[in-house]
C-alpha cells in the first residue's frame, strides 16, 4: 500500500517522468548483456595483440579486472529482468547501473595506461583503435542517460589522451589533440542520441498511455453501458449497486468502495463487495449527523467529505474503532443526489493508508455518485409506484381511469367486484357502458364540463352492473395533469353506497319504531285508563246484578273483551319496544299463540296459516320481544315467498326434539340436550342453492329494491344465537322453504299462575285507602269499587295533593294506591316524599303505560306491588289486603325509590 499511497501524492506529470526514467534505465540494462560479451571479446583480442609487447603479468591483471567488471555487469542484467522493478524503485537500479558503468569505464580506462606500450607507436595505435571503438560503441549502448555515457567516455579516453600528451613527441601531441576533439564529438553525439532516445521513449510512453487510456475508457464505457442496460431491464437494485462499486474498485488498485441508501435519518447497506460482512452489519442503520464518519456527515451536509486519516479526524471519533479494525485509514464520501438535489445516499472510497484522492479518483467519485443516483432515484420511484399500484389494486373503493377522451384504460379489482365488469369487458370503451338511466343527460353534461375544466367532480350516482341490476355509489372524478398542466387522464373513485342506504333505511325504520313506541305508549296509557274505568264499572254492574245470571254472563263477556283489549295493547307495546332484551323463563307454547293471532291480520286471506303446537308448555329462557319479532320476520318472509303460488300455505309447528348421539351425526355442531323445535314452512318459490350460504348475512336480500332491507333473517339469526339456540334452513327452488329454530329447554317445570276466575275477592274492614290518579273517572270508579270492598277511600288527583293528604291523615291511611305518571308531581316522587313521613307506608303502584318503561329499575326490583291498568278487582283486593296485613304485623319492606 506504500506504492498506492505514493501514487495518490503524485501528479500525472510526476508519474510520466518516473515511467520515462524507468524506460531509460531499462534500455541500459537491456544493452548490458551484449556490451558485456563484446567487452570480454575485445579485451581478449587486445591482450593477444599486446602479449609480446607488454609484461604478461600486467596483461593478466588487466584481464582479471575486465572479467570482474564484465561479470558484475552481466549479473546486474540478469537480476534486473528477474526482479522487474516498478517505477517507484527504479532509482535504486539507476544508481546500481551508474556504479557498474563507472566500474566498466575504469577497467577500459586502465587499458589506456596498462596496455599502452611506451616504445612501440604501432602497438599504441592498436590500443588507441580499441579504446576509441569501445567509446564509440558506448554512445549507442549508454546514451539512454547522459550521466552514464558521459562518465564512461571520460573514464575510457581521458587516461589514454593524457598518455599521448605525456609521450612528448609531436605526433603523440597531435594525436592527443585529435582525441580531445574526438571526445568532444562523442559527447555531442551521445547527447543527440540521448535526446533522440528521450523523445522516442516519451512518444512511446505517451502512445502507450493513450492506448491504455483508450482501453480503460472503452472498458469503462462498456461496463458503464452494461450497468445502464441493467437499469433499463429493471434488474434488482442490489445487483446494480454491486456492479457500480466493483467497476470503480477495478479502476483503482487498493481502493474499496461502498454504496449506502438513506432511509429517513438512517444509512442502510447497499453494496460493499470488498468490505467484510461484519463491517457492513456494524454500520447498517447508522444515524446521520454532522460528525458521523465520512458517509454520515456527507449525507447530513449534502457535501463531499474527504477524510485523510480516520484515526485522527474528529468526524470518525465515535466509530473509528470499528473501521480501524478492518484496515481502513482514509475515507472519501460523495453524497448521492437526485435530479432535484435531494440526498438519496452516499458513495464512498476507502484506502488502507492515510491520503487524499487524486484527480482521477475525484472524477470517478462524481461519476459513481451520478450512476448511483439514477439507480437510487429509480428504486425510490419504483417503490412508490409499487406502493401506489398495490394501494389502487387493493383499495376497497372502485377505481376507473380513462384517457382524455374518456376511453377506459384501467379498472381495479374492487371495480370488478362492484360492477361485475372485467377489464376485457371495458378496456377501450367509455363509462357509458355503466349508464343505468337514473341520471339525465344534463347530469352527465354538467359532470363532463366540470372535469374537462380541470376541476374535481363529486356526487352520487346510480350505475348499472353487468347483470343488469343497479347500485348506488358516491363518485369522485378528478383530472390527471402532466408537468405542463395539461389533462392526460381522468380517475374515478366509486364508493358502494348499498350498505349505507340499507343503514339509512334501518335508521329510518328505527326512528319509525321509536315514534311508534311513543305513539303506542301514549295510546296505551289513555286506552288502559279507559279500560280501567270500564272494568271497574263492569265489576260494580256485576255486583249489582248477581240475581240476574243472563246479565252476569253478558257483563263477564264484556269484561273478558276488555282484558283482551288490554293484552292487545301490551303486545303492541312489546313490539314497539323490541330493542329491550329481557331474558326470563317463558312458556314458548303458550307465548306463541298470541303472536300468531296478531299476525293472522297481516297475512292475505288467500293464504292458509296452519298451527301445530304441542300441548306441553316448553319452558325456555327467552326474551318475548326478540322471539315475537323472529316469528314475525319468518312468517312475513314466507308470505312474500307465496306471491303468485296456487294454494299458498304457511305452517307453524312447535314440538320438542332430543339431541342425542344419533341426532349429532347429522348435526355435529349441536350440544346434547332437549330443545324446543319451532318450524316455519311454506310452499312458495323456494331459495336458489347459491343463496343459501348468504341468507343470514346482513343486507343480503333477493327481494326487489324497496321490498326488503336484508336485515330480517340476520335479526332472526342474532335472536336465536342470543337464546343459545340454532337455526337451519331447508329449501328447494320451486317447492318451498322450511326454517327450523332450536332453543334449549329449561330443566324446571312451568308453574302457571292461578287464573283470575279462581282468585277470591278479599274484602276490607273499614281501613282507609288513599287512591291517587289524575283521571277523574278512574278516581270515581275506583272509589266506588274500593268502598264496595269495605274500605274507606280518600282521593287525590296528583302526587302533590296525595302528599298533602297523607301528611294530614298518615295515622289513618293504611295503603296508598298510586298512579305513576301524573301532572305536578309523579307517583314515584310522591311516594318518596310520603316515605319520608312514614318509612313503613304501604304503596301499590298502578300505570296505564308499559310498566318497565314507566318505573325506575330500583322500583321494579323492589317488593313494591305494581299493577297494570286495567287492573282486575280480584287482584287489586288481594294486593291491598296483603299490604294491610303486612302493615299490621309491622313488617318493614326494604325498598328504595
Amino acid at each position: 500500500m506504500a506504492k498506492e499511497a505514493a501514487s495518490n501524492t503524485l501528479s500525472h506529470a510526476d508519474t510520466d517522468a518516473l515511467k520515462i526514467r524507468a524506460a531509460q534505465v531499462t534500455i541500459l540494462y537491456k544493452q548490458a548483456a551484449t556490451a558485456s560479451f563484446t567487452s570480454i571479446v575485445v579485451a581478449c583480442l587486445l591482450a593477444v595483440m599486446q602479449w609480446h609487447v607488454i609484461a604478461q603479468d600486467t596483461i593478466i591483471i588487466w584481464l582479471a579486472l575486465m572479467f570482474v567488471a564484465t561479470s558484475v555487469r552481466f549479473i546486474s542484467f540478469a537480476l534486473f529482468f528477474k526482479v522487474k522493478p516498478d517505477v517507484y524503485k527504479i532509482h535504486v537500479w539507476e544508481k546500481a547501473q551508474f556504479f557498474i558503468t563507472v566500474l566498466a569505464g575504469s577497467a577500459w580506462g586502465s587499458a589506456g595506461v596498462l596496455m599502452f606500450p611506451q616504445a612501440s607507436f604501432e602497438y599504441q595505435a592498436g590500443t588507441l583503435v580499441v579504446l576509441t571503438g569501445m567509446a564509440a560503441g558506448a554512445v549507442t549502448t549508454l546514451s539512454a542517460l547522459r550521466k552514464p555515457v558521459a562518465t564512461f567516455l571520460l573514464l575510457v579516453l581521458v587516461p589514454m589522451t593524457a598518455n599521448f600528451f605525456l609521450t612528448g613527441s609531436d605526433t603523440a601531441f597531435l594525436i592527443g589533440i585529435l582525441l580531445l576533439m574526438y571526445i568532444t564529438f562523442l559527447m555531442i553525439s551521445a547527447n543527440q542520441s540521448y535526446s533522440i532516445n528521450l523523445e522516442n521513449i516519451s512518444m512511446r510512453i505517451r502512445s502507450d498511455a493513450s492506448k491504455q487510456k483508450l482501453r480503460i475508457s472503452e472498458q469503462f464505457s462498456k461496463e458503464t453501458n452494461a450497468i445502464l442496460e441493467m437499469m433499463a431491464k429493471g434488474e434488482g437494485a442490489r445487483r446494480i449497486y454491486d456492479a457500480i462499486t466493483s467497476l470503480y474498485e477495478s479502476r483503482h488498485g487498493g481502493i474499496r468502495c461502498s454504496l449506502l441508501e438513506l432511509r429517513g435519518n438512517q444509512l442502510l447497506h447497499g453494496s460493499a463487495p470488498s468490505m467484510p460482512e461484519q463491517y457492513c452489519k456494524d454500520l447498517n442503520g447508522l444515524i446521520i449527523g454532522p460528525d458521523v464518519g465520512s458517509c454520515g456527515t456527507a449525507v447530513f451536509t449534502g457535501k463531499m467529505v474527504l477524510v485523510e486519516d480516520v484515526a485522527t479526524d474528529p468526524k470518525w471519533a465515535t466509530v473509528k474503532d470499528v473501521v480501524l479494525g478492518y484496515g481502513i485509514r482514509s475515507a472519501w464520501s460523495k453524497p448521492v443526489l437526485d435530479s432535484s438535489g435531494k440526498v438519496l445516499g452516499s458513495f464512498c472510497m476507502y484506502g488502507e493508508a492515510p491520503g487524499l484522492p487524486n484527480e482521477e479518483q475525484l472524477a470517478d467519485m462524481e461519476s459513481a455518485a451520478h450512476l448511483a443516483s439514477i439507480v437510487l432515484e429509480r428504486e425510490q420511484r419504483d417503490v412508490s409506484l409499487r406502493k401506489f399500484s398495490r394501494a389502487i389494486e387493493q383499495a376497497g373503493e372502485a377505481i376507473l381511469i380513462t384517457d382524455v377522451r374518456g376511453m377506459i384504460e384501467y379498472i381495479n379489482p374492487a371495480f370488478t367486484k362492484l360492477s361485475g365488469y372485467t377489464e376485457e369487458d371495458l378496456l377501450g370503451k367509455t363509462p357509458r357502458e355503466l349508464k343505468s338511466g337514473f341520471q339525465s343527460e344534463a347530469y352527465y353534461q354538467e359532470l363532463w364540463g366540470t372535469i374537462t375544466s380541470g376541476k374535481v367532480w363529486t356526487g352520487s350516482i346510480i350505475d348499472r352492473r353487468k347483470d343488469g341490476s343497479s347500485y348506488p355509489a358516491m363518485m369522485s372524478i378528478a383530472p390527471i395533469l402532466n408537468d405542463q398542466g395539461e389533462i392526460t387522464n381522468f380517475v374515478s373513485i366509486q364508493q358502494d353506497m348499498t350498505e349505507h342506504q340499507a343503514l339509512e333505511n334501518q335508521f329510518r325504520q328505527a326512528q319509525k319504531m321509536e315514534a311508534l313506541g311513543t305513539l303506542v305508549g301514549g295510546i296505551a296509557h289513555d286506552f288502559n285508563n279507559i279500560l280501567a274505568g270500564m272494568t271497574g264499572n263492569l265489576y260494580l254492574a256485576k255486583k249489582n246484578t248477581e240475581d240476574r245470571p243472563d246479565v252476569q254472563r253478558k257483563l263477564s263477556n264484556v269484561e273478558d273483551l276488555s282484558f283482551r283489549a288490554a293484552d292487545l295493547i301490551q303486545q303492541l307495546l312489546t313490539f314497539a319496544l323490541r330493542d329491550m332484551v329481557t331474558m326470563k323463563p317463558l312458556p314458548l307454547a303458550t307465548f306463541i299463540k298470541e303472536p300468531l293471532k296478531l299476525m293472522r291480520t297481516t297475512i292475505p286471506e288467500n293464504i292458509k296459516l296452519r298451527r301445530d303446537v304441542c300441548t306441553d308448555s316448553l319452558l325456555i329462557n327467552g326474551d318475548a320481544t326478540q322471539l315475537q319479532q323472529a316469528l314475525i320476520n319468518l312468517v312475513n318472509n314466507a308470505r312474500d315467498a307465496l306471491e303468485g303460488i296456487d294454494n299458498p300455505t304457511i305452517t307453524v309447528r312447535l314440538n320438542t326434539v332430543e339431541v342425542d348421539s344419533k341426532f349429532l351425526e347429522n348435526h355435529p355442531y349441536f350440544l346434547k340436550g332437549v330443545y324446543a323445535h319451532l318450524q316455519v314452512q311454506d310452499n312458495g318459490c323456494g331459495i336458489p342453492s347459491e343463496h343459501l350460504d348468504h341468507l343470514f348475512e346482513p343486507f343480503f336480500t333477493t327481494k326487489e329494491q324497496g321490498k326488503g332491507t336484508g336485515l330480517g333473517l340476520a335479526m332472526v339469526f342474532g335472536a336465536i344465537k342470543t337464546h343459545q339456540g340454532y337455526i337451519e334452513v331447508e329449501s328447494k327452488e320451486g317447492e318451498g322453504s322450511a326454517f327450523h329454530l332450536y332453543i334449549p329447554l329449561l330443566d324446571q317445570a312451568f308453574q302457571p299462575a292461578a287464573s283470575k276466575a279462581e282468585m277470591p275477592i278479599v274484602n276490607g274492614n273499614g281501613e282507609v285507602v288513599l287512591l291517587v290518579d289524575d283521571e277523574a273517572h278512574i278516581r270515581a270508579t275506583g272509589k266506588e269499587v274500593l268502598e264496595s270492598l269495605g274500605y274507606e277511600v280518600l282521593l287525590a288527583k296528583d302526587g302533590q295533593e296525595a302528599v298533602d293528604i297523607y301528611s294530614k291523615s298518615f295515622k289513618r291511611i293504611k295503603v296508598v294506591v298510586m298512579d305513576v305518571v301524573m301532572p305536578k308531581l309523579g307517583g314515584v316522587e310522591a311516594a318518596h316524599q310520603i316515605m319520608a313521613l312514614n318509612p313503613n307506608v304501604k304503596v301499590i303502584f298502578a300505570s296505564g303505560y308499559d310498566i318497565e318503561e314507566a318505573l325506575p329499575e330500583n322500583v321494579l326490583s323492589s317488593e313494591v306491588p305494581v299493577l297494570a291498568k286495567p287492573y282486575d278487582v280480584k287482584l287489586l283486593s288481594k294486593e291491598i289486603a296483603s299490604a294491610i296485613s303486612a302493615a299490621e304485623k309491622e313488617v318493614v319492606t326494604n325498598w328504595s325509590i
